[in-house]
């Protein structure tokens, strides 16, 4: 998998990141989850984003429990990915 996020769209690694970081407001999240939600990014360009903002964050404890994480994983790719 590329770690490289240099060739991603700035406002998407923008928008990903304030989000991420809880840092977005009101609007940048609508915009993001627009983003999400269509066609314009793939799996792959998610994933590249997370492992990104995984690798890049200085927390000193668990944000969340591991089942915590998995549901949120679980809802994230339920809500972006198209019925079969």
């Amino acid at each position: 998998m590329q770690d490289n996020v240099e060739d991603l769209d700035p406002r998407l690694m923008y928008l990903f990141m304030a989000y991420y970081n809880n840092n977005a407001n009101e609007q940048e999240i609508d915009e993001l989850f627009q983003i999400l939600a269509s066609s314009i990014i793939n799996d792959l360009t998610l994933i590249r984003l997370m492992a990104y903002a995984w690798k890049n964050t200085s927390a000193k404890y668990d944000i969340f429990t591991f089942e915590k994480s998995n549901k949120i994983l679980e809802n994230i790719i339920r809500k972006t990915l198209p019925e079969p």
